[in-house]
């Protein structure tokens, strides 16, 4: 069984490995924006690095031309960035509309309201305000 200075100490480590990680957390900005804050970056970007570094190396493999594995691992790099970036921010607007008819059906016990252009449209003659 460990000392209780044993176990002070460990979490005098833990305290102090979690404090380097909020720092490291807080000092990831990019032009006064916290990158890991916004939606979808971090996935869109890993499996734009991930397929880059696949379409890179396949293409070495097969042509033995570093000029044009480069010139695919940067394009796969783009292309698989920009389209899982779109992919996830539409599934993230679909997810919000979503929860926001079944918000309304819950609160209002109705039927889901007509969405045009994203954007809930309250039926004529009645009110949202919960009494």
């Amino acid at each position: 069984m460990a000392a209780p200075s044993d176990l002070d100490m460990e979490q005098a480590i833990l305290d102090s490995e979690e404090r380097q990680e909020k720092e490291r957390l807080k000092n990831s900005n990019f032009i006064q924006r916290n990158l890991l804050s916004i939606p979808c970056f971090r996935e869109s970007f890993m499996y734009g690095m991930l397929s880059g570094l696949g379409a890179g190396l396949g293409t070495f493999m097969l042509t033995s031309r570093v000029r044009r594995a480069c010139d695919v691992a940067v394009g796969s790099y783009a292309a698989v960035t920009f389209c899982w970036w779109i992919y996830c921010r539409y599934e993230r607007a679909r997810l919000h509309q979503e929860l926001q008819k079944v918000q309304y059906m819950v609160f209002d016990d109705a039927s889901p309201p007509a969405v045009e252009s994203g954007i809930i449209v309250q039926p004529k003659g009645r009110s949202r305000a919960a009494s």
